[in-house]
C-alpha cells in the first residue's frame, strides 16, 4: 500500500507581474508563488530568513544557522531556522555549502529556480503524477 505522506509537496501560485521594486514585497510574492508561505500569513519566519540569504548573495557568503538567528530581528530558535532551511532546500532554492547555507547555483536565484527547481523538482513531481494517471487507466480498464 502506498503511504499518504508525500515525498515532497509543491504548491505554485500565479500572481500579477511585479509592479514595484520594494524588496520585501517582491520577497513575499516570490515565497507566496512557490508555496512557502500562505496568503494571509503575517508572521512567518521563512520570509526574513530568505531575506538574509538573499542579502548574503551580494557578498557571496554562506550563512550558518547561528548567524541567521543573530540577524533575525526578534530572534528565532535554531531548530526553527533549520526547519525553514530544509523547506527551502527541498525545492532546491537553497543549498548547503562551505559549512553554511546559500542561495543555490552559486547565489543565482533565477538560475536555481529555472534549472534546478523546475528541471528536477517540478519535472519529477509531474512524472510521478503521469505514472499515477497511467496506473489509474490500467486499473479502470480501457
Amino acid at each position: 500500500m502506498v503511504g499518504d505522506a508525500p515525498l515532497i509537496e509543491l504548491v505554485l501560485r500565479k500572481y500579477e507581474r511585479p509592479e514595484n521594486s520594494d524588496k520585501k514585497a517582491l520577497l513575499r510574492m516570490f515565497l507566496l508563488s512557490v508555496g512557502l508561505i500562505q496568503p494571509g500569513d503575517s508572521r512567518d519566519t521563512i520570509v526574513p530568513i530568505f531575506d538574509i540569504l538573499m542579502q548574503a548573495t551580494k557578498t557571496k557568503e554562506s550563512m550558518k544557522v547561528g548567524d541567521i538567528c543573530a540577524r533575525l530581528e526578534k530572534g528565532a530558535a535554531p531548530s526553527n531556522v533549520r526547519r525553514h532551511l530544509r523547506r527551502l532546500m527541498a525545492i532546491k532554492l537553497v543549498e548547503k555549502a562551505d559549512g553554511g547555507y546559500r542561495i543555490a547555483e552559486s547565489f543565482d536565484l533565477p538560475l536555481a529556480f529555472k534549472y534546478v527547481t523546475q528541471k528536477y523538482v517540478l519535472s519529477d513531481v509531474l512524472e510521478r503524477i503521469e505514472i499515477y494517471a497511467g496506473a489509474l487507466k490500467e486499473a479502470y480498464g480501457p
